[in-house]
């Protein structure tokens, strides 16, 4: 017999009347933090204004949430949001914007962070872009591994059944068989692209390559990504228009990995002092 993990952990910490704290919105938070404390660093090290740091943390929330719920609501359930085409035969485009009732795309959150980024760098920094880019990925990577042990606790986007000895019974879903579990999986390889960007940070040659962080992280993270899709369970959303040939997000992680590609081969051609 195979001894595989039985996982039944409440996603909530505690509650206080209809207020809950569960470990997907700490871990999220803590993501956060942490990455503010990082940026802090890198900003004290080379002589940045720390009263810049608040625009930025700013930006980043916002464009994080709202590019993570609009790419959840455009990406993967259009039709529930937008049309009649569901069970209880209509839209709900008043809830596009209800966070609270879940539905978050790290595709639509990647979108809305450089958006935000892009605002931030221009307005308030006064730098290129790509400067800021080439340091948020670090924070990117740590908040990616903090959000995906926040599914794990929440047992959501888990993996296809395997008799694999780490599968995982994921007992609050009703399930009596193992599936991976890809939520670590991903977790996994954020943490490794964290170490690799933060070592990379440190070769003065090699940050002074504009883009090269930036490029590294979306061809390495969405790679990742592309293939830990094929064992996870299908979310839908666009992948049904192609018949299930790519699931959604793998179709999303293509031009990631195509633009993180771009970056690297122009940042050997663009060196900042």
């Amino acid at each position: 017999m195979l001894n595989f993990i039985s996982w039944d952990m409440d996603p909530a910490i505690f509650s206080i009347g209809s207020l809950e704290i569960r470990y997907y919105g700490l871990l999220w938070a803590s993501s956060f933090w942490l990455g503010y404390v990082l940026i802090k660093k890198m900003y004290k090290k080379e002589g940045v204004k720390e009263e810049l740091l608040d625009p930025l943390l700013y930006a980043v929330l916002i464009g994080a949430v709202l590019g993570a719920r609009l790419g959840h609501v455009f990406f993967y359930d259009f039709d529930w949001y937008f049309t009649a085409n569901n069970p209880d035969n209509t839209s709900h485009i008043l809830s596009v914007l209800n966070i609270r009732e879940g539905g978050l795309a790290s595709h639509g959150g990647a979108i809305g962070v450089i958006l935000g980024i892009g605002w931030y760098a221009k307005y308030k920094l006064k730098r290129s872009m790509l400067w800021v880019l080439d340091r948020m990925v670090i924070a990117g990577a740590l908040a990616g591994a903090f959000i995906r042990i926040g599914n794990f606790f929440n047992s959501e986007i888990v993996g296809i059944p395997t008799e694999k000895p780490w599968g995982v019974i994921f007992v609050r879903l009703g399930d009596d068989f193992a599936r991976h579990p890809a939520q670590l999986y991903e977790a996994l390889a954020y943490t490794v692209v964290l170490g690799l960007l933060l070592f990379l940070y440190n070769k003065k040659q090699l940050i002074q390559q504009e883009g090269k962080m930036f490029g590294l992280f979306l061809m390495v993270v969405f790679t990742a990504r592309f293939f830990i899709e094929f064992i996870k369970n299908s979310q839908h959303g666009i992948e049904s228009f192609i018949g299930g040939v790519l699931s959604t997000g793998q179709m999303l992680s293509i031009p990631f990995v195509l633009i993180g590609v771009w970056f690297l081969v122009k940042s050997r051609k663009s060196v900042i002092s």
